[in-house]
């Protein structure tokens, strides 16, 4: 659990393996609603960072100044996310419950969902690099990834 209005920033590699009777949970203290904490951030600004997450629930994400739930950019290595949930997260304005700016990802089997305050600028997946941008915003899906609308 991180603490209210806090980022999880990870410099360096995170190993998060679950198994499906016993997965994580990165979520608030209070573990109570949305917009409780900052959400993960592998920033490769200041160390490259790659990562492993399977069996990964990342909820009520959203405070302070932070729109993004899991935010993987300018890493240097890859980052995977297998069997995963990102749900209940926002704050007001745009939302990116998984944003992705010029980095490696592999995601599968991963749900996105109950993300953002149902506005025009919400985002279930936002990627961007030098080439051009992909979208997913909810009710849309990609690859493998399942993206449920907000109640």
């Amino acid at each position: 659990k991180v603490q209210s209005d806090k980022i999880f920033q990870i410099q360096g590699h995170l190993e998060a393996v679950g198994t499906v009777t016993q997965p994580i949970t990165f979520t608030s203290a209070a573990d109570s609603g949305p917009g409780e904490w900052r959400g993960l951030d592998f920033n490769g600004a200041f160390v490259q960072g790659t990562g492993n997450l399977a069996y990964v629930t990342l909820r009520y994400w959203g405070s302070g100044q932070t729109n993004t739930g899991l935010w993987i950019r300018q890493t240097g290595g890859p980052v995977t996310l297998n069997h995963s949930c990102v749900i209940s997260g926002f704050r007001s304005g745009s939302d990116y419950a998984l944003r992705v700016m010029s980095s490696q990802v592999n995601i599968s089997g991963t749900t996105i969902a109950g993300n953002g305050d149902s506005a025009a600028d919400d985002y279930a997946l936002y990627a961007g690099a030098a080439d051009g941008d992909i979208e997913a915003r909810p009710g849309e899906a990609a690859s493998d990834i399942t993206i449920i609308p907000a109640p």
